[in-house]
C-alpha cells in the first residue's frame, strides 16, 4: 500500500515586528565630543553615540523603552570597530539587576550592520544595556540601534512584517498498489 496525497494546504499570517528602540530615552556613562546616547536611537544612520572611552569604568549605554518588553532580536550598526561587549536585559531603574540577552560579542567591523543572534532570555525587560567588557581597550559606539519585539502592546511604534507559519495539512489516503489484493 502507498499514501495518495491529493491536498497540501498551508496557512500564514503576517505578524508586525516592532522596533521598540527608536526615540527611546537613552542615557551613557560619558559620550565622546559632538555625540550624545539619543543619537544612536532617533533613526538617522548619519549620526552617532560614541564612548568616552573612560578605563577606570566600563562603557555602557542604557535604552529606557518605557516598558517591558519581550526581545525578539537586537540589530546594531557600528561607526567604528566596537570590541568586548554583552547586551543585557533589566526591569531594575539602577540597572544593578540584570540579565544577559546575547553571549559576548567580541569583535564588530567599522562600518557593521548586525543582528547580535539569539536572544538568551524570553522575559520581557524596559531597560536594555549595551555594556563593554572591562578588558576593552577601546571606545565603543553605535550609529543605530533595533530592539525588535512582536509584542502587540509595541504597536505606536515602527513595524515590519515577518511572516510565521501557523500550520500545515495534507489530505492523504492509503491505497492498494496496482494488481494487489
Amino acid at each position: 500500500a502507498h499514501l495518495g496525497c491529493s491536498t497540501l494546504q498551508a496557512y500564514a499570517k503576517v505578524i508586525p515586528e516592532y522596533n521598540v528602540a527608536t526615540n527611546a530615552a537613552a542615557f551613557a556613562y560619558g559620550s565622546a565630543t559632538g555625540t550624545s546616547p539619543d543619537k544612536a536611537v532617533d533613526g538617522n544612520n548619519e549620526t552617532s553615540w560614541i564612548s568616552a572611552n573612560d578605563s577606570a569604568l566600563r562603557d555602557y549605554l542604557v535604552l529606557d523603552l518605557g516598558t517591558a518588553y519581550s526581545v525578539n532580536n537586537i540589530k546594531v550598526a557600528v561607526p567604528s570597530e566596537v570590541k568586548n561587549f554583552t547586551v543585557y536585559g533589566s526591569n531594575d531603574a539602577t540597572q544593578t539587576a540584570k540579565t544577559p540577552l546575547t553571549n559576548k560579542i567580541t569583535s564588530l567591523s567599522a562600518g557593521t550592520k548586525s543582528d547580535l543572534g539569539t536572544i538568551l532570555s524570553d522575559t520581557a525587560f524596559r531597560y536594555i544595556i549595551f555594556e563593554q567588557d572591562a578588558e576593552a581597550d577601546t571606545a565603543f559606539g553605535f550609529t543605530e540601534i533595533g530592539v525588535n519585539t512582536w509584542d502587540a502592546k509595541a504597536a505606536s511604534h515602527t513595524a515590519t512584517g515577518v511572516v510565521e507559519l501557523v500550520s500545515a495539512s495534507a489530505a492523504c489516503t492509503a491505497a492498494k498498489a496496482p494488481g494487489s489484493t
